[in-house]
Parts: C-alpha cells; structure tokens; sequence
C-alpha cells in the first residue's frame, strides 16, 4: 500500500533521510518520491536517472542529488512509500453497507480490512488535518510538474535555435572557404604580377603597345595611308621630321636623339616616377610574401603548444592560469566533475553567480581566446580545489 511518511529525519549535510518507523524492515525497492516541499524541488524519483540513491543501511537512505547538501535540515517533505503490509487506520465510527456475504477483519491492533463493499468513516482531527496536508502537497506536486514543463519546454526552444544557429554557421563556413579559395587564386596572380615587375632590367624588356589615337599602331609593311612619313628638309642640317601618317614607324639599328633640356626633364620625371613605381611594387611583393608561406598558402603561424591543469585553493582567490607562459591562443575547459562555478577573466575575477565577473563555465564547458601569456589569465572558482584544464599554442 502506498503510505505517505511523515515520522522521518533529514539530514541535508549529509544527504540523508531515516525512516524511523522502519528499522529493520526497510525495503528501498518500496520508496516511490521523495519532494522538498519547502524549496519545490524533486530529490528523489524512483525512475528517474540522477535522482536514485548512492547507498541504504538499515532504514537510512544516502541521496544521488548533488544540491541536496545546499538544503536545510528543517525543510519539509513529501515521502511516499510503498510498504507491503500496511494497513489503512481508522478512527471513529465506521458504517459498512455490505452486498451480500462481506468478511471483516479485526486485527491485534484492531486494524480493519474489508474485502468489498462500502465504508464511511468518521476521522479524528488529526487524521483530516493530515489529508489536509497531503492536499496542499499534491498541489505542490502540481505546480512543480507545471514549472518543470515550462523550463523543458524552454529547453527545446533554446536547442531548436542552437540547431538553427548551427545551420547557419555551416553554411557561413561554406561561403567563407569559397571567398578564401578566391583570395588565394587572386594573391597567387598578384605574385606573379610582381615578379614580373620585378624581373624587368636591360636584357627582359616586357612587351609594350603603342597606341595613337585612340587605336594600337601598325607594324610591319603596309599601305601608303598606314605608313609613317619621314620627310628630309631642303635645307636639311641633319634633323629628320618623322610624321605619325597613322602608322608605326620600325627602326633598324640604333637611334640616337638630341632633346632639348624640357625634354630632357620630362623624361627624367618619368624615370624618376617609374623608379618609384618599381620601390612600390618591390613593397608589395614583400607584403604579399610576407603573407605566404613557402607554399604560397596563408599559414596560421602555430607549430607548437603545450597543456596544464589548473584547481582554486580558495574560493575568491582568482588565482592566474600558469605562470608566465609565451602563447598565442589558449583553449580553457572547466572540469568535468566540477560541482560548482569557474570564472575566466583578468585579476580580480570573481565566480560570484549573478553578482560576479568574467566568462563563467559550468562543468565541460569550454572558453578559447588569444592571448600573448598564460600568466595575464586569471580564474575563479565557487568550490574550493575545483577548476580547469587548458591547451595553449605557439
């Protein structure tokens, strides 16, 4: 029969409960629920994995649920139980409307059992006043299974937009390595752009149009109209004229010519200022160089790294990850068997929930972030001799 229990004592601290109407009858196998009616939460179902028990002596049971130890001893709960041979008390009168042949059975204690029938009992005050109770801790049941509903329906809301957020990465991931992959084809045709320019002296000469008037000039033979004119003065004193005539001129051999001082400037500008271009792309080519590795890949620069583990010895110590340690980047987990709260941060980092500071992490989760030093890291911790492990790399 299911029994509410209600001659029981609880130990928080310790996370226990004794069933003192019990010792040595206790059957673990009969205990169903176990409610903290003062704090509204379930610390112990029968079904339910992480609400067991870790060890049972006689008729004192020792609780699986961590937060039990965060309770007071005093609080009050809702106990049922199943026991195999108890017998439902009645006080007062009882009036019985049998049908037909009904069997009564007065025990030592006169405990009454019927077989069928009805019965209507008149109960003491205490007997209603503990009905009343188990009224008002059903309706505790009722409003915690209602808060318990809320938070998962919470849940599926928050991991259908984890999922979501998750889609969307993958395909901003996609989109990236593609504009990645053209990056990579444009830096390699810049390279060799450069170093083309940077091959150019008296014995490359890069390949140049001469374009006049709008349209890339002849060369070779031609017609008449297409050809340029040299005309050869009456007067001559060695000074030939050469017209465009809309065509190319081709030179056999080598040409001197005599410029006047303007000329002489400007084509000294046009060293100056392609002596310029070339210290232009010479900066380039070392940039972009600089850039690649001996692939001509970008490379992330890490070739080496190393790991440690570190646990607070005082709650609000913020005590530093390593002691001085180059890095580049560092991977922080907080412990798996973490009970309480880590804080990753700077000096004076505080694991205070609510009130603290810092990027806090509850047990396996996981903080990355780049940094030059271990040393200029600080963590917190809400338990003592509880913390981290890290990976850091160089």
């Amino acid at each position: 029969m299911k029994k509410l229990i209600t001659n029981y004592t609880f130990d928080a601290s310790a996370k226990t409960v004794n069933f003192n109407d019990y010792t040595g009858t206790f059957d673990i196998k009969g205990l169903l629920l176990i409610v903290n009616v003062t704090d509204n939460i379930i610390i112990y179902n029968f079904a339910v994995d992480g609400l067991g028990y870790t060890a049972v002596s006689d008729d004192l049971v020792t609780l699986e649920l961590a937060s039990v130890t965060s309770m007071d001893d005093a609080d009050k709960l809702l106990i049922y139980y199943d026991d195999p041979v108890a017998t439902q008390l009645v006080s007062g009168t009882v009036t019985a409307t049998p049908s037909g042949t009904q069997t009564v059975d007065l025990g030592a204690n006169n405990d009454v059992t019927v077989t069928s029938g009805a019965i209507t009992a008149t109960l003491s005050g205490t007997d209603n006043a503990v009905l009343d109770a188990m009224v008002v801790d059903l309706a505790a049941l009722e409003v915690l299974q209602t808060s318990t509903n809320t938070k998962l329906d919470t849940l599926e809301t928050t991991l259908t937009n984890i999922e979501t957020d998750a889609a969307a990465l993958e395909v901003l991931q996609t989109t990236t390595n593609t504009k990645l992959t053209g990056i990579d084809a444009d830096t390699d045709a810049i390279k060799t752009a450069v170093q083309i320019l940077d091959d150019w002296d008296d014995s490359n000469k890069a390949n140049v149009n001469l374009n006049l008037a709008g349209s890339d000039a002849p060369t070779g033979g031609g017609a008449e109209s297409g050809s340029l004119r040299v005309t050869i003065a009456n007067d001559s004193t060695g000074v030939v004229s050469i017209d465009d005539g809309g065509g190319a001129i081709t030179v056999d051999g080598t040409v001197t010519a005599n410029l006047g001082a303007t000329d002489n400037a400007v084509l000294d500008d046009v060293a100056d200022k392609l002596g310029d271009i070339k210290d232009t792309t010479d900066d380039i080519k070392d940039a972009v160089e600089s850039t690649l590795d001996v692939e001509g890949t970008l490379g992330h620069g890490i070739t080496t790294g190393g790991q440690g583990v570190k646990t607070i010895s005082s709650v609000g110590a913020h005590e530093a990850l390593a002691g001085s340690t180059v890095c580049k980047k560092v991977d922080i987990q907080a412990q798996t068997d973490n009970t309480g709260l880590i804080a990753v941060g700077f000096t004076a980092v505080d694991a205070t929930e609510a009130t603290g500071t810092g990027i806090i992490l509850n047990a396996g989760d996981v903080y990355s972030l780049e940094i030059d030093n271990l040393a200029d890291i600080f963590i917190d911790a809400t338990v003592i001799n509880e913390g981290v492990r890290y990976t850091y790399f160089n």
